[in-house]
């Protein structure tokens, strides 16, 4: 009762101000000491509920609910694009900040380099050298140019879809329906679903039967070294299998 006293002893007078013409809303919330004038006027704000019923109310309302629909999901789909655009832009700057460098220092490394070294007399065949494949250049460049075109191909898709459903009608096709496909055209721009779908398509590449054959090939000879020295054959065997087996 004390807070509600002192509220209207704030807000009385300098309504009657107001409706007097002697100072301005501006004037009013730029000279309030309290704050209580710029809180009130905060809570008047609309909330998102309360703006995207309106404009749902509109389509509702409209005499072609079926162009308020389409108009309805062109604002928010061009909203989504907004968004979109600015997190891709800012996509190749956090990849960045990954370390992806090889780390040629560490102890394990140099106590091997030091092995290596202490060893002169030791015989080493080339024929079983393994060559340490080298970064291409700018790697964390080429994932996000990756990352960039699998999210725009998977919006792309969604938005050919968003598309072809503006000439449903209204019942078949009603504004929450429509309401949940931008949600999920939104949410495809997304850099886990990018990531996840690099990781997808280099895991899903397939041999042509020439590559098949090269590969298999290879680990039989593989297989055969490993034999002549008196060694286990039993993980080559298993990538034979895997890749003849492979669709």
């Amino acid at each position: 009762m004390k807070q509600l006293n002192q509220c209207c002893r704030v807000i009385l007078p300098v309504l009657l101000l107001m409706l007097g013409g002697c100072v301005t809303v501006q004037d009013v919330m730029e000279s309030d000491p309290s704050g209580l004038l710029s809180s009130l006027a905060e809570k008047t704000a609309a909330t998102p509920a309360e703006v995207i019923n309106k404009r749902m109310l509109h389509a509702d309302q409209a005499s072609d609910r079926i162009g308020a629909r389409n108009s309805l999901i062109g604002e928010l789909i061009s909203d989504a694009d907004q968004v979109c655009h600015h997190r891709l832009a800012l996509l190749p700057q956090q990849i960045e900040k990954w370390t992806l460098a090889i780390h040629r220092r560490d102890k394990l490394a140099i106590l091997l380099n030091d092995g290596i070294s202490q060893r002169p007399l030791d015989h080493i065949n080339p024929d079983l050298a393994i060559a340490l494949p080298e970064p291409g250049p700018d790697p964390k460049q080429q994932l996000a140019d990756a990352m960039v075109a699998i999210i725009t191909a998977q919006r792309e898709a969604i938005r050919t879809t968003l598309t072809a459903r503006e000439e449903l009608d209204i019942h078949r096709y009603p504004i929450k329906q429509a309401l949940l496909d931008v949600r999920t055209y939104h949410l495809a721009c997304s850099a886990e679903l990018g990531l996840s779908g690099v990781t997808h398509a280099s895991s899903s590449q397939r041999m042509t039967v020439e590559e098949k054959q090269m590969k298999v090939e290879s680990l039989i000879q593989l297989r055969q070294t490993l034999m002549e020295q008196g060694l286990s054959t039993r993980t080559i065997q298993k990538q034979i299998d895997a890749v003849i087996l492979a669709d």
